[in-house]
């Protein structure tokens, strides 16, 4: 007789399960091109104009997946008689550890001039009602397997800064840091909001465990 073991095992694979051992968070201006791979060949690239936040936090990245339904219930029914989704908001959170143009930038909701101020100084100007600066966001992380690595990338077509959680300013064990909720939104030419990338010489090795079909390369 066949038992629990004989019938399940088949339908578990560890070797699925995945980490975020790295990551990073890059941001672009809205009028540069959208990636259409994260890779060259098997190899991990960044795509051009697309510019990095730097070091965050060990917190990683947190996304976020808020479907909203519009539903319509019944005279008796216990449950709702149609449902239909009326939007889906996905966004992302991250607390950028470093202090440069592009977090000190989307902080403050300014598209800062590299050559502003002068060798010793640049003087900021925060706007009383910061304009939601339009931008490109795409977001890398790797994971390690025994045929190598793989990478995993979530691109926000068009990305906007709905929040803002600046870090204080102490001494001791915590970093000034620029805490950041991106709100991904749809690129009318593109045609979609949210594209994700699975890629490298470890995901060639899983693709068919993953539930794909088998290319020969």
């Amino acid at each position: 007789m066949a038992t629990w073991n004989d019938v399940t095992t088949a339908l578990k694979n560890r070797k699925l399960i995945r980490k975020s051992l790295d990551a990073v968070v890059l941001t672009a201006d809205p009028s540069v091109a959208l990636p259409t791979t994260i890779l060259t060949g098997s190899d991990l690239v960044i795509p051009s104009s697309y510019l990095a936040l730097g070091w965050h936090s060990e917190d990683g990245l947190s996304w976020a997946r808020e479907v909203e339904n519009s539903e319509l219930g019944g005279h008796g029914s216990v449950e709702p008689l149609r449902s239909d989704t009326r939007r889906v908001n996905n966004t992302l959170e991250v607390t950028a550890l470093e202090t440069n143009i592009q977090t000190l930038g989307h902080t403050l909701g300014v598209k800062l001039d590299a050559t502003a101020g002068s060798a010793t100084e640049v003087v900021i100007t925060e706007p009383s009602t910061p304009k939601a600066r339009e931008f490109r966001m795409l977001a890398l992380s790797v994971d390690d397997t025994d045929d190598g690595e793989i990478y995993f990338g979530k691109l926000f077509a068009l990305a906007k800064v709905t929040g803002t959680s600046p870090g204080a300013w102490v001494d001791g064990d915590s970093a000034q840091s620029y805490g950041l909720t991106i709100q991904a939104f749809r690129d009318p030419t593109a045609g979609f909001a949210v594209q994700h990338f699975i890629g490298g010489p470890g995901f060639e090795a899983l693709r068919a465990d993953m539930g794909w079909d088998a290319i020969t390369p």
